[in-house]
């Protein structure tokens, strides 16, 4: 929601990583800037990518018991 240049470095690395960052970012290039999927093709990757990857960390973590 904030522009990250203005972010404390520290804060900046976390925002690289942030979720939120890449959802606020492709909203707005839909929604304020009119662009189409050019616009948020590295937004859709990166989500898809983070979400495998948690998936991939909670699986084991939960296992299944009856």
């Amino acid at each position: 929601m904030y522009p990250i240049a203005a972010f404390p470095k520290w804060l900046r690395a976390i925002a690289v990583v942030d979720p939120f960052t890449y959802v606020i970012h492709g909203f707005k290039a839909i929604l304020l800037k009119d662009g189409g999927f050019q616009a948020i093709q590295f937004d859709l990757f990166f989500l898809f990518t983070f979400g495998f990857a948690t998936l991939l960390i909670a699986i084991p973590l939960f296992k299944r018991t009856l």
